[in-house]
C-alpha cells in the first residue's frame, strides 16, 4: 500500500476522533504532542487503524509515548501491512 494512500487514511482517522490539525504543516511531520491528543484518542486512534487498514497492532505499541509523530505511525501501519500479505 502506497503511503500517500496510508497518510490520507490516517488524516481521516485523526478527523474522526476530532484531533485538531494545522493543516500548514506537512502530515508526516505532525507531533502528536501538538495535537493535544491523550490516552483515551490514542487508544480510539489505534482501533480505528487496525479496523481501516485490517491488521493488529502489537502490544508493545500501545503506549503513546512509542510515537513522536504521524510519520512514525504510518511508518509501523506499513510495516504490519506488508508482514501481513508477506
Amino acid at each position: 500500500m502506497e503511503s500517500k494512500l496510508i497518510r490520507d487514511v490516517l488524516l481521516n482517522i485523526l478527523e474522526q476522533i476530532d484531533m485538531q490539525i494545522e493543516l500548514s504543516v506537512d502530515a508526516v511531520d505532525l507531533k502528536l504532542s501538538e495535537m493535544d491528543m491523550n490516552s483515551v484518542d490514542f487508544i480510539q486512534m489505534l482501533i480505528l487503524i487496525e479496523e481501516k487498514f485490517n491488521i493488529e497492532i502489537p502490544d508493545e505499541y500501545l503506549d503513546i509515548n512509542k510515537f513522536n509523530t504521524l510519520m512514525e505511525i504510518e511508518t509501523l501501519v506499513k510495516e504490519l501491512i506488508e508482514r501481513k500479505n508477506g
